[in-house]
């Protein structure tokens, strides 16, 4: 009986300790544990994304004659017979790629956090038998995309003020980005697309503003703008650094971005997570006997 109150209250201040980590500031200690052990959350990133990449310079660059440029993670260039369908097929398996390179290092970064360390492969593994549930989610992602482009090409026909238009697209996309916590929900909590969907909009209800806030900061801003800005100016510079050399180091910028883009998804959930539930314990003890080989 001693032994068994000890452990409940060693699990209990294990959940305190994991709530006031993450509760304050959930992208600081993101951010923080992903520059702690940013070797190993590169490797999904460099396994599953460099590749593609590889495989794009060799059809779109090397063709166009060098006029083409990797600005933030794609391609801009000219286009040339025989490329379209390729482009549209990279373009998909660059979308999947991501998906679980991301999910790969939310899982990383959660154990971590959770005190329960990941071994890489053992993350890779993971996320892959949850494929199907990923590309749901990449179908519902695609889906609300469309959704809002069809309101922002159709909108001028119905809304007679363009200001209107841009008004009713940023309420859609405010509306739809508590849906990304879906990606977390369904790596760590194994849940299904639908349900996961659902989750992100439930951990996001009683604070909508700070969570939409720091999903657009972490997912967007840091991973996106950042590498934008230094790819840009690296091709305006480009007098000063060997034109070879602007496509690998725009390669590297956008691998170590993606650590921080995880870390965010993962940090982010689980402060939402600690704050939804008085008591948060279970839910995190539930996500910690789904981490693969988490060890203490």
């Amino acid at each position: 009986m001693n032994q068994q109150l000890q452990d409940q209250n060693e699990r209990k201040i294990w959940a305190e300790r994991v709530k006031s980590r993450c509760g304050g500031g959930p992208l600081g200690i993101g951010y923080l544990t992903a520059l702690r052990h940013l070797p190993k959350l590169l490797v999904p990133g460099i396994l599953l994304m460099v590749p593609l990449w590889l495989v794009e310079i060799y059809v779109f660059a090397v063709p166009s004659e060098g006029a083409a440029a990797f600005v933030n993670g794609e391609f801009e260039g000219q286009a040339f017979p025989g490329t379209i369908w390729m482009a549209v097929l990279l373009a998909a398996a660059r979308l999947i790629a991501w998906t679980l390179a991301t999910a790969a290092a939310i899982v990383l970064v959660a154990g971590r956090v959770l005190e329960r360390p990941v071994a890489v492969h053992a993350a890779l593994f993971a996320v892959v038998r949850r494929l199907p549930d990923l590309l749901g989610l990449i179908l519902i992602a695609v889906a609300m995309v469309v959704v809002i482009k069809m309101v922002w090409a159709l909108g001028g026909f119905v809304l007679a003020q363009p200001w209107m238009v841009i008004v009713a697209v940023i309420a859609g996309m405010v509306v739809a980005i508590p849906a990304m916590l879906s990606l977390p929900a369904v790596t760590l909590e194994g849940l299904s697309p639908l349900s996961a969907v659902a989750r992100g909009y439930e951990l996001a209800r009683d604070r909508p503003v700070a969570t939409v806030f720091a999903l657009v900061v972490g997912v967007f801003v840091v991973p996106f703008v950042v590498p934008e800005v230094i790819t840009r100016t690296m091709i305006l510079a480009g007098t000063m650094m060997p034109e070879s050399l602007i496509i690998p180091v725009s390669i590297a910028g956008n691998v170590l971005v993606m650590p921080l883009e995880a870390a965010a998804f993962a940090a982010i959930f689980l402060g939402r997570l600690t704050r939804a539930y008085l008591d948060s314990l279970p839910a995190l003890e539930h996500i910690t006997g789904r981490l693969p080989g988490a060890s203490r």
